[in-house]
């Protein structure tokens, strides 16, 4: 009867081992929480980037004088690649959209896209509220919408999908009340 007693007694005192234990309890939440700041880390990264890209091609687009084409934003667009790096233009969606106060309402004139739809467009009470709060009758105020996805480290070890970030700006035509689109846009 002793020897089991024994034994019991001296395993329970062993401390061969414990830090293999303890490092193995706690090694997982650490990683967690490592992994979890580079992911943070890379989300602010790449929103940043973004409201630059935005920011940019809203800025470069919005100073033409009354009309603006389709290859002048794509002009604009690869100068703001060069900019948002190391996010790449082809991960990185635009969507502009012009709209003029006509009898109290904001209706859309010209759109131009570059890769997939951000597909944020104002609904009709947002437009409105642009209309009735930034707008002046037969005036412009252009949207500039980039989007991306990201997919963190943390998030694909539960099986979450990828994450959507997007970005929105207005600005207004700043050498006209009106800017025009006449060539690639839709």
């Amino acid at each position: 009867m002793r020897q089991p007693v024994r034994k019991i007694s001296r395993f329970a005192r062993d401390q061969k081992g414990l830090a293999a234990i303890e490092f193995a309890l706690i090694a997982p939440l650490l990683l967690l929480i490592y992994f979890g700041a580079v992911d943070l880390t890379n989300w602010y990264m790449a929103h940043r980037r973004l409201v630059v890209a935005g920011s940019t091609i809203a800025d470069l687009t919005t100073q033409n004088p009354g009309t603006v084409t389709g290859t002048q934003i794509g002009q604009y667009w690869t100068a703001v690649g060069d900019i948002i790096a190391p996010l790449t233009l082809s991960n990185v969606n635009l969507t502009i959209r012009n709209f003029r106060k006509d009898g109290g309402s904001a209706k859309r004139q010209w759109s131009y896209s570059r890769g997939a739809d951000c597909s944020n467009a104002p609904d009709a009470a947002g437009l409105l509220a642009i209309a009735t709060g930034e707008m002046t009758e037969a005036n412009d105020i252009l949207i500039a919408e980039v989007c991306t996805t990201m997919q963190p480290i943390v998030l694909s070890v539960f099986k979450f999908k990828a994450v959507t970030m997007t970005y929105q700006i207005s600005m207004r035509p700043r050498l006209g009340k009106t800017l025009d689109c006449t060539a690639g846009c839709s």
